[in-house]
Parts: structure tokens; sequence; C-alpha cells
């Protein structure tokens, strides 16, 4: 039968078996929350012995000392949904203390489950195993598992989330199971929350999911909902995703084809850079000073009629000179 070493004091460890009583045994270098063997026969002789000294109250305070209290104080939350739906009370040695069906089908596995003292990861892969012989994971499409942890040490609840994830995932690949796995930690108060309406945590937050993942929330109403399989669940949420993805990739298209307004800045820039209002005049304008600037041609004029003789000026300088010969001529002959 198996036991768990629950508390150790010197050369004697006191155990719990698989039938709840707690006896005492030799201690072979045990280690609290370790899970050992017993012989029947052993089984007994230990009883015997511990209730010989169970009027003591030394011996009675030793057994249930702290670390008795330990091992059955829950410390973690554990809760598991396919269908079924199961909860675990877990010790801060990682051990299961405790477990209860959330529905019908639940109950159906527990019914040939027995998970007592186990270490949770086990715990996990063991009920994995009897929802897969009962047949609640679908053989033509993809199963769904929802994992929720919940501790007062935030860290923790993580750590243990993702170890429970990684043994269930393994679990699926050995056994040839196709199932998509979710695990999520949550506070004190969401399992409370969930418990008044008689799911788990991980169903919860699943359905929830569901509904924001809708393009009409008020459409999904929750309790119509946290009956459903897991993998009904995930389903229609990736439906709704796909939905949305392509409404997105639509109104990015829409965005990049036509911008309003970006149609008419560019024509206007090409308006801008082609034909600047003014800068042809100004060109025009341009050639026309270098060409003809006002006043300058007759300038040039006006220098050209000052180097060529003019018509009053020096012609009439030229007859005069001829007339002065003349008249000199005229005086000589005279």
């Amino acid at each position: 039968m198996k036991a768990v070493i629950v508390e150790i004091k010197g050369t004697y460890a006191a155990v719990l078996s698989d039938d709840g009583c707690i006896t005492r045994v030799a201690n072979n270098n045990y280690a609290i929350g370790q899970v050992i063997e017993m012989k029947e026969k052993s089984a007994k002789n230990a009883r015997r012995k511990i209730i010989a000294i169970a009027t003591s109250a030394t011996a009675v305070f030793a057994l249930f000392s702290i670390g008795a209290w330990a091992y059955f104080t829950p410390y973690y939350y554990v809760s598991l949904d396919v269908n079924p739906s199961i909860e675990y009370s877990v010790n801060r040695f990682e051990r299961v203390i405790g477990t209860t069906a959330v529905n019908d089908d639940g109950a159906a596995i527990l019914e040939n489950l027995n998970v007592q003292n186990e270490s949770i990861d086990e715990a996990i892969n063991d009920t994995i195993n009897q929802i897969a012989t009962e047949g609640y994971f679908p053989t033509t499409e993809e199963g769904g598992i929802v994992i929720a942890t919940s501790c007062s040490n935030d860290g923790d609840a993580d750590r243990l989330a993702l170890k429970i994830q990684e043994r269930a995932q393994d679990c699926l690949n050995e056994a040839g199971i196709k199932a998509q796995i979710q695990t999520v930690t949550v506070a004190r108060e969401r399992v409370l929350e969930a418990k008044e309406l008689g799911v788990t945590p991980g169903k919860l937050n699943l359905v929830e999911k569901l509904r924001d993942s809708s393009a009409d929330p008020n459409s999904i109403v929750i309790k119509d909902w946290l009956d459903k399989p897991v993998k009904d669940i995930m389903k229609a949420i990736k439906a709704n995703d796909s939905i949305n993805n392509n409404n997105k990739s639509d109104n990015a298209n829409d965005s990049n084809s036509a911008t309003p307004g970006s149609s008419n800045k560019s024509t206007n820039a090409n308006a801008s850079n082609s034909a600047t209002p003014g800068s042809s005049n100004k060109s025009d304008n341009a050639s026309d000073s270098n060409s003809t600037t006002p006043g300058s041609s007759n300038k040039s004029i006006n220098s050209n009629d000052s180097n060529t003789p003019s018509p009053s000026n020096s012609g009439n300088k030229s007859d005069s000179s001829k007339s002065g010969f003349s008249s000199n001529g005229s005086k000589s002959n005279n």
C-alpha cells in the first residue's frame, strides 16, 4: 500500500497511508511529502505501535506537529476541464490531498480514479488517461483542455501551471491525442466566483474569452456556454478570431488603396512641380529682360548713332570745311 511521509522525528517518521491512518515507521532518510510503499503486515504492526503510544501527549503532539499540519493544509488549487470538470486540493509539497467532481462527467471519472497523495502532475497525467479511456476526446477533430491554478503566491501558481502543462502535453503526445491545452492562473476571488456558478475558474475564463471575441458580446449568454465541452468553446473562439482578423485585413487594404485626400494631394503636388503659379510668367519676363530690356535697345542704338556720323552734324561740318577752302581758293584767285 502507498503511504506519504508527513513528519520526521529523528530515527522515526510518521506516514499517512491510503486508508487514512497515520503510522510510525523507521526513517530511511525519508523527506516530508515522499511517497513510499508499505507492506500490509508492516502497516498493521506499525498501527499497533502507534496506538500503544498514542496515550502519550508527547507522541500525539509529535504526530500532529507542524510538518503534519503543512501536509494536510491545502496550498494550491488546481482544476481541469475537458467536459469532465475536476478540482484538486494540493498541499505545499505538490501532493493531492483531495479531489472534487464539478459536474456529472467529472464524478464518473473519479469513480474509477484515485489520485490521493500523488504529485499533482502525476495526478493530471492519470486523469487525462482516464478521460481518454472514457472516450471524451474526439478522434475526428482537435480536443481541448483547460487547466487553472491558484495560490496565495502568484509565482508558485505560475510555476506549477507551467509544470502541469508540460506534463499534460507529454501525456497527450504519448497517447497520440490531438488536443489544445490552455493554462491560466487565477486569484482566490476568481475561484470563489466560479464556485458560485457551479464551474471551474478555468472554464469561466474561457467562456468570457468567447464573449469578448464576439462581434456582438451581448449575444453570448455565459450560463448557456458553461455546460458545453471545452472543445466547442475553443472552436467558437477560433471562428470569431478568424472573422475579426479578416475584417482588420479588409480595413487595412481600404486604408492603403484610397486614403482620403491622398489623390488630390498627389495631383496638386504634380501641378505645383510642373506649373507653379507665376513661374512661367517669371521665366518669360526673364527672357524678355535678357532679350529686350526696356531702354537697353535705345541705348545701344544711340551708342551706335554716336559712333556713326550724324546727318545734321557731320554733314554740315564737312560741307563747311569744303566752303572754306573754296573761299580761300577764290581769294587766292582774286
